[in-house]
């Protein structure tokens, strides 16, 4: 029987007292069956729980610093402010899993599945729009290269410094997130929403963003050489002093972006809307304009960008 209609049976696993009368440097719980466990607030710091099954199980504001949660099960589980400092969750599935607010510092969670692992036609409407929740959450140098955070919803998390090397964040929500200094070579973010987002000193190289939403992102300073930007909403964008070599823009909405001092050289710039933008010091060597729309750029020294510039005017 499929384990989302046993939960609606409120079943329990078969190892849940055991769980629930483990002591801090107890034993080892590895592959236990601790589906629906209901353990709010307990202190499980250093519990080795791989490969568990803890489906449904309620862990809100549990304390699981250095905990071992690797390849285990977690779909559907509540971990609303939970602490996951320096923990590891690599391969685990959190599928629709609530994470709001937890802790998740330099926490491992490389290749970790946030969807559904089931054939399309067992899929239910529960299933299928089931999403991994990390509102708020802390993953600061968080590892999490080669996570599968499709059409996860990260808005407002700490991702600073955080590795997320060829992670598929595509259709995410990431928007007012500071990712300021993390490194997302070659990760899938196409179509996410990284509206206000904070991500100077960012590594994007060969980054997918096609028909990303970046209006008022802050990407002072990132690295974007031979990013993937086509069609993607910069409109406002803060690009200053970036390297955008050899990056595609051909289509991207770039009004009144700021692009000081930003290295263009090479880039796929045809068709883009490039109104209003800030291009003083901007090198655009080679660049490809063709089609581009540069009515109102302001290239001398007398103009003011951004800093200045009303925020309630900002769309």
């Amino acid at each position: 029987m499929p384990w989302w209609l046993l939960w609606k049976r409120k079943v329990q696993g078969a190892d849940v007292d055991r769980l629930k009368a483990w002591k801090p440097d107890g034993p080892s719980l590895a592959g236990g069956n601790f589906l629906g466990a209901r353990l709010k607030g307990r202190d499980l710091s250093g519990i080795n729980l791989s490969r568990s099954n803890l489906t449904h199980a309620n862990l809100q504001e549990a304390r699981l610093h250095d905990a071992n949660l690797s390849s285990a099960e977690l779909n559907h589980a509540v971990l609303r402010q939970a602490e996951l400092r320096d923990s590891n969750l690599s391969g685990a599935e959190l599928v629709g899993t609530d994470l709001y607010g937890a802790d998740l510092s330099q926490a491992n969670l490389s290749g970790i599945l946030t969807q559904p692992n089931i054939p399309d036609d067992l899929k239910t409407d529960d299933t299928d729009k089931a999403r991994i929740n990390l509102v708020n959450s802390c993953l600061f140098r968080a590892d999490l290269r080669g996570a599968e955070l499709r059409g996860a919803n990260l808005r407002s998390a700490d991702l600073r410094s955080a590795r997320l090397g060829d992670a598929n964040l595509s259709g995410a929500i990431i928007s007012d997130a500071n990712l300021s200094g993390a490194e997302l070579r070659g990760a899938d973010l196409r179509q996410a929403s990284l509206r206000r987002a904070i991500l100077s000193g960012a590594d994007l190289v060969e980054a997918s963003l096609q028909e990303a939403d970046l209006r008022r992102a802050n990407l002072r300073g990132a690295n974007l050489i031979g990013a993937h930007l086509c069609n993607a909403n910069l409109i406002y964008a803060n690009v200053r002093e970036a390297d955008l070599r050899s990056a595609e823009l051909s289509g991207a909405n770039l009004r009144g972006v700021n692009l000081y001092k930003s290295n263009l050289r090479n880039v796929d710039l045809s068709g883009a809307d490039l109104s209003e933008a800030f291009l003083l010091g901007a090198d655009l060597s080679s660049a490809d304009l063709s089609g581009a729309d540069l009515s109102g750029a302001k290239h001398d020294m007398n103009t003011q960008w951004p800093d200045d510039f009303e925020m309630s005017r900002l769309v």
